[in-house]
């Protein structure tokens, strides 16, 4: 994979995870390859509350929500601020395919930048439209 990668908040939920949880090394390898300027990532500004918000939920306390924060700013990833107009996408295909307008809003920034969309969202994965951007199930 080369170019540039929208992951998702299941995908980025991995990189705090334990070892043994299926698709965390998949997940890793993306931001390996990233930090090897292989791959470029970038997601939604969202994606750092949804982040933070699925850690403490897990259980995670709060030394560990606070260095998680301070990883994902740490990793570089290029958190996109959504303008207007894809939000209002986003919105669009939330409703046509009967997605989370949170979950959407990866998918629009995917299709707007013209890259790969990866998740491990299996539920939400049978609901993208392939047709629109390439999408990977990790």
């Amino acid at each position: 994979m080369t170019g540039s990668v929208c992951v998702d908040t299941s995908v980025a939920f991995k990189w705090f995870s334990p070892a043994e949880e299926p698709g965390v090394d998949e997940a890793l390898k993306l931001l390996r390859s990233h930090r090897d300027n292989e791959i470029a990532l970038l997601a939604p500004s969202i994606m750092r509350v949804e982040v933070a918000n699925a850690l403490r939920y897990s259980g995670c306390g709060a030394p560990d929500l606070r260095e998680a924060i301070q990883d994902l700013t740490r990793f570089h990833i290029e958190f996109v601020e959504l303008s207007d107009c894809t939000l209002a996408h986003a919105g669009e295909l939330a409703i046509e395919h009967r997605l989370s307008v949170y979950d959407a809003t990866f998918l629009a920034l995917a299709i707007e930048r013209e890259c790969v969309l990866v998740t491990a969202d299996r539920k939400a994965f049978g609901r993208l439209p392939t047709s629109l951007c390439e999408i990977r199930l990790l």
